[in-house]
């Protein structure tokens, strides 16, 4: 078995056709795949039951109604040094307590996709550190890509915004963890927005929000199971791109569909309230190989910061 929910009819929406359908409400669980389950699904009765997965994942916990991020629990493990499987995908139909970059509120609304998934690559930090920041960004893009009618649509605003005609769509967080200079672990937060528009509040850095399916003729094209099924291909190339050392071509990807290069930006201290002491501002001539924006004119590169764009479009998650 390689799947544990605490719904079993939202576990088969997610994956049609799998030949999961005998459900197993008794069968224990194997190994370190017990202690995540039971995290994430401390009070329901857990059912099992198995389904394909392409490398590298190897087990998935679906929850219907997360009770606090995902993302935490995985990462709060990690930092305890307790055994996490890795190729682990994390899912939420909805849920409470989900956040963005300092941890600013996203609200997980249901119709969209919540996940988080957990790898355990053991490579040198200085090989992978880059590959991982901006693996989720770039296979994000490239699943977008990949949906009649959204080619070529979809930008990443710094730092870690999907974009389609200035609107946010999905947003990402990476935490790493690494020891004698080889990355033992790295959790992966993506959230999506698929079907629904959650209710947020406009801001100078985050002014309107979007769907998938706000962008695409036939809705049918864009299914939550199709999305998934995507992402999942994608993340899993480009995740054997990193592995094998050539992480390069993903921050060249990063760069080339940037939607800030060539943009006048203004850059505020990354913290909540009014748009107060700017930090930066200017034309962004480049981004540097960690991702610092670097202005026209020279000066000191960017390396962090809300950013909001000349024509009011700006950067948080």
């Amino acid at each position: 078995m390689n799947l544990c929910t605490d719904n079993p009819r939202c576990a088969e929406e997610w994956f049609p056709g799998s030949p999961a359908r005998e459900w197993d409400f008794a069968a224990p669980l194997p190994g370190e795949f017990c202690e995540i389950a039971h995290r994430l699904l401390p009070t329901a009765p857990v059912a099992t039951a198995s389904i394909e997965l392409p490398r590298p994942w190897q087990f998935t916990v679906l929850v219907e109604h997360a009770a606090r991020s995902q993302f935490d629990v995985v990462v709060g493990m990690l930092r305890k040094g307790l055994a996490i499987p890795d190729g682990l995908l994390c899912l939420a139909g909805s849920g409470e307590g989900f956040h963005g970059q300092r941890g600013r509120a996203w609200a997980a609304v249901r119709g969209n996709l919540h996940l988080s998934i957990f790898l355990s690559p053991g490579r040198h930090l200085n090989d992978i550190a880059m590959g991982l920041t901006v693996l989720p960004a770039v296979s994000l893009v490239q699943t977008l890509d990949s949906i009649p009618g959204l080619r070529h649509r979809a930008g990443i605003r710094w730092v870690n915004d999907i974009v389609i005609d200035g609107s946010k769509l999905a947003g990402y967080l990476v935490h790493t963890q690494s020891s004698a200079g080889l990355v033992t672990g790295a959790v992966v937060g993506i959230g999506l927005n698929v079907e629904a528009v959650p209710p947020v509040q406009p801001t100078v850095f985050v002014p309107s929000v979007t769907s998938l399916r706000d962008h695409v003729s036939d809705r049918s094209v864009c299914s939550l199971p199709d999305v998934l099924r995507r992402l999942l291909r994608v993340l899993a190339l480009n995740y054997e791109k990193l592995i094998s050392g050539d992480g390069g071509e993903l921050l060249e990807f990063y760069r080339e569909r940037s939607v800030v290069v060539g943009r006048r930006v203004e850059v505020y201290p990354d913290r909540e309230g009014r748009t107060i002491d700017r930090s930066a501002a200017g034309v962004v001539a480049a981004i540097g190989d960690r991702l610092e924006l670097i202005l026209a004119g020279g000066g000191r590169p960017v390396s962090g910061g809300r950013i909001v764009m000349q024509s009011g479009v700006g950067s948080a998650f």
